[in-house]
């Protein structure tokens, strides 16, 4: 008969072992962390702007990218960023999923096949994105119109084999999901009030483009950050647990 420790112990070979990949300080995995760790996950964190190790592909069963200033075209400044692609491919190879936070989704659609490319301006602030429904697909179960966080000025094509999740006026392709194996955003679905504040008040806050002012920014962020926290959270749930 198996003691209490015992049963504890197998139930912990079970959990899912999620590589969380931090590019750099000011782009922090915002409400994804807090809520892997709710939900047990053993999640291996890894910061590249402080020269951790990537976890190998036999240490985690699934990823979660976060966004970055770096681009996918930067591999000589950033030479990690080679080594991370070899890490997207050996995890789809095995069967495991990955959820692309902006430069995460945009380097999930290069290894996917896509373009990715400079936009002719930026995109930042709180701006809208028209979800697609995605039959099965936690989130996207009615078309719907959804403020979203943007931080952005390189955008991805659609991968071949892919089914465009989100849209807007500014990018055809906000959103995408390959294969129930890659969930890819263009947008910061994880952003929470300190990241929101932190961005607003960036001496860097791009001022062209499809851009908002640190009050707009601000004001919306307290406004529409909770219903997006709950979204996330939910797609999260049913793409990482429940597919």
């Amino acid at each position: 008969m198996s003691s209490s420790s015992d049963l504890r112990d197998e139930r912990e070979l079970d959990l899912k072992r999620v590589g969380l990949i931090q590019h750099e300080a000011d782009s922090p995995p915002g409400t994804a962390l807090p809520w892997m760790r709710f939900r047990g996950f053993q999640v291996r964190h890894r910061r590249m702007d402080l020269g951790e190790p990537l976890p190998s592909a036999n240490e985690v069963d699934d990823l979660v990218i976060c966004g970055g200033s770096m681009n996918v075209d930067e591999e000589s400044l950033f030479p990690w960023l080679k080594d991370e692609k070899k890490l997207i491919e050996q995890v789809l190879k095995k069967g495991g999923r990955i959820v692309g936070l902006c430069l995460g989704g945009q380097l999930s659609a290069e290894v996917l096949g896509a373009n990715v490319k400079r936009h002719h301006d930026w995109e930042v602030g709180w701006q809208p994105v028209r979800l697609n429904v995605q039959p099965g697909l936690q989130g996207f179960e009615a078309p719907c119109s959804m403020p979203v966080f943007q931080w952005h000025r390189y955008v991805f094509d659609l991968p071949a084999g892919a089914k465009r999740l989100a849209r807007n006026d500014w990018w055809e392709t906000q959103a995408f999901l390959w294969k129930d194996q890659v969930l890819g955003f263009q947008f910061h679905p994880e952003t929470d009030l300190a990241w929101n504040r932190e961005c607003a008040l960036d001496r860097g806050l791009p001022t062209t483009g499809r851009t908002q002012t640190p009050e707009e920014i601000l004001r919306l962020g307290e406004e529409l950050q909770p219903r997006l926290e709950r979204w996330f959270h939910s797609v999260l749930e049913g793409f990482l647990i429940g597919r």
